[in-house]
């Protein structure tokens, strides 16, 4: 993986630069093409990035080496740089993650259940969200009753198939000490799921679990769009969301439509997933498409969002 930063169209950038990593870029009017310095960073460092940083100055071939900069010195300046740029990139949590957090700090077993339900089909891989679910589950694992007991199953479910390593530690603990058998075996195979990987373990009370009395939207409005009824756009439903939960999130659709699909016919799908399909529709944003997820249940869940901004809202 490689990041290439283009700055010969901004001096001011350039200056910026320069001074971040200690290396003059004035413009040499002898040279009328970009010169590419390339900056391995080695060692440990190397093992642990795995990447080459490419930066297109305008500078002579020669100054580098004139100036005697020897490759750990530019590697010391250019890791600040590094740094920067990635906490640049760092973005809030999305209005649906939230929407996530705050029903796992402020809901009973039911709904903390539904929600692990959600995470785990619409494989919502925040970490602040992921981090709410380990400190529900990790508060509340050895606690009795059927209802719970489930919830904490499809905690433990949603983190192995999250694929973050981050929680391999706690699941692991929650093999070892829980005491009901459907906790271990869901927490032993979150557990073998997790067993790759080298990320930083989550440590119980690193997360308070505090429902915001409103969720806030998200720095970059772009990705936070709010229809005009005051919910949120039909762009952030997910899928693997619940018709209720699209609903609440999204309002009620301008109309809806349900059909049954070819797969209702078919003698091999015994459970009867995907027979049947209801399409939300909403007006000038798209549709929202709900599949059953079995003929024994009543439960439908987001198999597709159409977005279309001339969407009259009628099928």
């Amino acid at each position: 993986m490689s990041c290439q930063l283009n700055i010969t169209s901004s001096k001011l950038l350039c200056k910026a630069l320069a001074i971040m990593s200690g290396l003059f870029c004035v413009p040499n009017k002898a040279f009328d093409i970009k010169s590419t310095l390339v900056v391995l960073i080695a060692g440990p460092v190397h093992n642990t990035l795995s990447r080459a940083v490419r930066f297109h100055m305008p500078v002579a071939p020669g100054d580098i080496h004139r100036k005697g900069f020897t490759m750990k010195q530019i590697t010391i300046r250019i890791l600040p740089l590094l740094l920067v740029l990635g906490m640049a990139s760092a973005q809030a949590v999305s209005p649906v993650g939230q929407h996530h957090i705050d029903r796992l700090a402020a809901g009973g077993p039911s709904t903390v259940r539904d929600t692990a339900k959600t995470i785990q089909a619409s494989g919502n891989s925040e970490v602040e969200v992921l981090d709410a679910l380990a400190e529900r589950i990790g508060r509340d694992y050895n606690k009795s009753g059927n209802t719970q007991i489930d919830a904490t199953a499809w905690g433990l479910r949603a983190l192995g198939d999250s694929g973050n390593s981050r929680y391999r530690d706690l699941v692991q603990d929650i093999a070892k000490n829980a005491q009901h058998k459907k906790v271990k075996k869901f927490a032993n195979n979150a557990a073998k799921k997790l067993k790759n990987g080298s990320a930083e373990q989550y440590r119980m009370g690193s997360t308070t679990l505090a429902a915001s009395p409103q969720a806030p939207v998200a720095s970059n409005t772009s990705a936070a769009k709010v229809a005009a009824t005051g919910k949120l756009a039909i762009s952030e439903i997910s899928v693997g969301m619940s018709q209720q939960e699209v609903e609440s999130l999204a309002g009620s659709p301008t109309s809806v439509n349900s059909h049954i699909t070819g797969k209702g016919f078919n003698p091999f799908n015994v459970t009867g997933r995907d027979a049947h399909r209801t399409v939300y529709y909403y007006k000038g944003q798209g549709r929202v498409v709900f599949s059953n997820q079995s003929v024994y249940s009543g439960v439908y869940r987001v198999s597709d969002v159409v977005l279309d901004s001339l969407e009259s809202g009628y099928p």
